[in-house]
């Protein structure tokens, strides 16, 4: 017999963390296999970052910062503090391996600083360490908008982005690290994201905001 959960396709979260459930109230449904498939992901064992839409990226509980230190910027809410912009990352790091003359494509994933309420411009660069001739990335959905976080989490607050690996049949053996630099948007984009979001924009470059992402490539 099924839930009726179950039979809509979608997952419960129990979500008894003694702050309003209108904090989530904007965010998509939950994918009826999620609270299995992210637990395996959070350990580890699951690594197709790639498979994840966006019923599953935009939910905290996707990110472990959510329950180790995201919460408290509800439970212990400080009317004093103001987030004004900030960006956060998963996974920190990640690693494949490829043949040279292949090509894969994976995925991370980046939102809104918990206690974030402004939209932020971003346009994420990728950087190669070491010599890394022969290795081309192309990330897609690199520009986007992100939404605020707090006081609710908006349907924008976290955005997926995808990494484009090549390795030529000229590529050398090796490990190479992959890295993510913030960068200013266009300025076409940048001057309709303030319009939209009414003037509360910040470019995430411009604030500071710094990517830590790592994806270690190696080449056999």
């Amino acid at each position: 017999m099924h839930s009726a959960a179950e039979e809509k396709g979608t997952a419960e979260i129990i979500r008894d963390y003694g702050i309003p459930n209108g904090v989530f109230e904007e965010l998509p449904a939950v994918p009826a296999d999620f609270n299995k498939i992210v637990s395996l992901m959070h350990k580890n064992i699951f690594k197709n970052y790639d498979f994840f839409s966006k019923d599953y990226w935009l939910q905290p509980e996707f990110y472990p910062s959510f329950r180790q230190n995201g919460l408290e910027y509800w439970q212990k809410a400080d009317a004093t503090r103001y987030g004004v912009a900030g960006i956060g990352f998963f996974p920190a790091t990640q690693a494949i391996t490829m043949k040279r003359g292949s090509e894969k494509t994976t995925a991370f994933f980046v939102h809104a600083a918990f206690g974030a309420r402004t939209f932020q411009g971003i346009k994420l660069k990728a950087v190669a360490t070491g010599n890394a001739d022969g290795l081309s990335v192309e990330l897609l959905d690199a520009e986007f908008l992100l939404g605020p976080s707090f006081p609710k989490f908006s349907s924008s607050w976290a955005n997926r982005v995808r990494a484009k690996i090549t390795a030529s049949s000229e590529a050398k053996s090796g490990s190479y690290d992959l890295t993510f630099e913030t960068v200013a948007p266009s300025a076409e984009n940048s001057e309709k994201w303030r319009a939209e979001s009414q003037g509360n924009y910040f470019e995430t470059a411009k604030a500071g905001a710094e990517m830590f992402e790592t994806i270690t490539v190696k080449v056999e």
